[in-house]
């Protein structure tokens, strides 16, 4: 499907943001949606996604659970690219790079980063240069403080990484919920999957759904993003599509995001029938936890 404004303007998206769009929500919705005049593009997201995905925050909350649930592949072993001590890792989801520097500081050695959008790319890139990491390229890939850099869609992973044989894949910052449509949500975990070594670990993650699509889903806790420079909000919730609204408080820039939101059990159905085995789940980074309260949902799972 491809959604034309009925006005004629030109619309605020990108192409790698409008993938979304593909999956047909109908007239109605779509013309719901428009009638907001959202900002949809991703260069404008990307300029707000530092604020928001704060590196101070990350790294003491998410980074230290991402070492835990890794704890195992602390060991001495060989890859294609090396000798390493510590896990094997691809990050499926760059965005603005604040996961990449937390586990570069953790002491992680090898460690690959993927990002389709140029305009996250490169915002990754200025935010590990504040600790003088490098992207660089697959070929150039060693253990050591730079990071692999590829830019592969999430279906396409086996064809673009081969046996690489990663012990960890991390899909973090809600991300799966940028993709729309059963059948492309379970070709992204599939290629997941077919990248981890057997016995290898997904991490991967959700907001609280059930509760944004009762209304009872609220800030309270700021233990995965920053919401000191920027301001989150839900302008438009159904069962189909949830918009979030990212705003700077200092000039009130604003971007938005279309998401898919995910239905009681619906991820953990997904990562069994993309083969996945041990599943276990948890809230703000806590196995034991109140699923009225927790912000978001992280799940991991192993081949």
């Amino acid at each position: 499907m491809v959604w034309e404004r009925r006005d004629g303007k030109e619309n605020k998206v990108d192409p790698i943001v409008w993938i979304n769009w593909k999956h047909d929500f109908g007239k109605e919705l779509a013309d719901r949606i428009e009638d907001m005049d959202l900002d949809l593009s991703s260069k404008s997201l990307a300029e707000l996604w530092s604020d928001y995905s704060n590196y101070d925050v990350r790294r003491l909350n998410e980074v230290p659970f991402i070492i835990s649930q890794s704890a195992e592949f602390f060991v001495p072993h060989q890859t294609s690219y090396g000798k390493i001590n510590t896990p094997f890792v691809l990050n499926a989801t760059t965005g603005t790079g604040e996961v990449d520097r937390g586990l570069k500081a953790a002491g992680i050695e090898l460690l690959v980063t993927n990002e389709m959008d140029p305009y996250f790319a490169e915002a990754a890139r200025k935010e590990l240069k504040k600790d003088g990491i490098k992207l660089v390229p697959l070929r150039k890939l060693r253990p050591g403080k730079n990071i692999g850099f590829t830019d592969f869609w999430w279906q396409g992973f086996i064809n673009g990484f081969g046996d690489s044989n990663f012990d960890v894949v991390t899909c973090l910052g809600n991300s799966l919920t940028y993709v729309f449509g059963e059948e492309q949500q379970l070709e992204c975990l599939k290629g997941f999957y077919e990248v981890l070594r057997s016995g290898g670990k997904l991490i991967i993650d959700e907001r609280n759904y059930p509760m944004l699509l009762k209304g009872s889903y609220n800030f309270t806790m700021p233990v995965y993003k920053g919401y000191s420079k920027v301001v989150p909000s839900f302008p438009f919730v159904s069962d189909k599509v949830v918009v979030i609204q990212i705003e700077k408080k200092q000039d009130y820039k604003k971007a938005h995001i279309l998401m898919y939101p995910f239905k009681e059990g619906e991820m953990r159905g997904l990562l069994e029938n993309a083969g996945f085995r041990d599943i276990k789940v948890f809230g703000d980074y806590k196995a034991t936890y109140d699923p009225k309260q927790a912000e978001f949902i992280t799940y991991t799972a192993r081949k």
